[in-house]
């Protein structure tokens, strides 16, 4: 059996959100997480904020500094969990990334510019 990591607090309000996005970094500790927020009975209707890991995947195609080496890998049947929200294209470029290349990539690539 899985160890519990982490407490997880989810505000009564968010209930009546429709559309709640996650964004967290792109490696197998932050799609753990999303999994975890994804079982909550509150966030059955969260997705990933796909405007923003596009930008993520694609801004470290050149800003090195914010991709790092993975410490742990991912299995086959999570990354296919989190990758199935986003197009063929850039799932991709994800599974890649994570299983080919065994990189990560940190949410701190993203600028305030970006969420505008």
């Amino acid at each position: 059996m899985e160890e519990k990591q982490f407490d997880l607090f989810v505000p009564d309000k968010i209930q009546k959100c429709e559309n709640i996005l996650f964004l967290g970094n792109l490696d197998v500790q932050g799609i753990k997480e999303f999994k975890v927020l994804q079982q909550q009975q509150a966030l059955k209707n969260i997705r990933p904020w796909i405007s923003m890991y596009e930008i993520m995947i694609e801004r470290s195609q050149y800003d090195k500094e914010k991709s790092f080496e993975l410490k742990e890998d991912i299995s086959s049947s999570e990354l296919n969990d989190f990758s199935k929200y986003f197009d063929p294209e850039v799932a991709n470029k994800i599974k890649k990334t994570m299983k080919i290349d065994k990189k990560g990539i940190s949410e701190k690539i993203l600028k305030l510019d970006d969420f505008a």
